[in-house]
């Protein structure tokens, strides 16, 4: 699904909360709420592959806890989603929509219910997508794949991935880090570790002992 060669922007600088009172009308006293915004701090931006940093942002994202404080922390780390018109802020109460959804279909495939899962994605999803047609490595076969266009469209196909391929995590023996296994990741169940590194510190260590 090109998952590996996807690229998304983070900005340098951070995010900040942003909070917009609506204006009041004369002679109405209401205590209005404010619209709460999640606002990048400049437009000094770098790109990186969320499928290295983090295999399994779609899990993170959908087990977020929803204090402004932890989405900030997510969007710090890893970029706004990519909803909406305007690319440099995001409603928290939109984020937190997604997310919800998101919770939805996480905890459907946690609990082995694929059938359900693919419910809730083909009502809910509706990923923001575009192809590329590549060739079929070893073969005179080419072939279309889905390419996500925003962060929130990447990890709605990361679990699509997980409910056709039959992909699961696990974690690292040595880091607790979590990694795929299964159909196209090269991890069967009998891996142990997320990384050569990994793989290469456990070994010193038994070297050790």
């Amino acid at each position: 699904m090109y998952l590996d060669r996807f690229e998304w922007a983070v900005c340098e600088d951070g995010y900040e909360i942003e909070e917009i009172f609506p204006a009041r009308k004369v002679g109405i006293s209401t205590n209005l709420k404010p619209q709460i915004f999640i606002r990048q701090k400049s437009n000094k931006m770098k790109t990186y592959c969320p499928y290295q940093k983090i295999k399994n942002i779609h899990w993170k994202f959908g087990g977020l806890n929803e204090t402004k404080q932890d989405v900030l922390s997510f969007i710090s780390d890893y970029g706004l989603l990519g909803i909406g018109n305007i690319k440099t802020c995001e409603a928290y109460d939109e984020i937190i929509s997604y997310k919800r959804l998101v919770e939805k279909l996480r905890n459907k495939i946690n609990k082995d219910d694929l059938e359900q899962a693919a419910k809730i994605f083909n009502l809910s999803a509706g990923p923001n997508l575009t192809t590329q047609i590549d060739k079929i490595s070893g073969k005179a076969i080419f072939q279309i794949y889905p390419v996500p266009r925003t962060l929130l469209s990447y990890i709605w196909l990361s679990f699509a991935a997980e409910i056709t391929d039959g992909r699961e995590w696990q974690k690292c023996f040595v880091c607790d880090e979590t990694y795929p296994i299964g159909k196209h990741t090269g991890g069967t169940v009998r891996k142990k570790y997320c990384s050569d590194a990994c793989k290469m510190k456990a070994y010193r260590q038994r070297k050790k002992s």
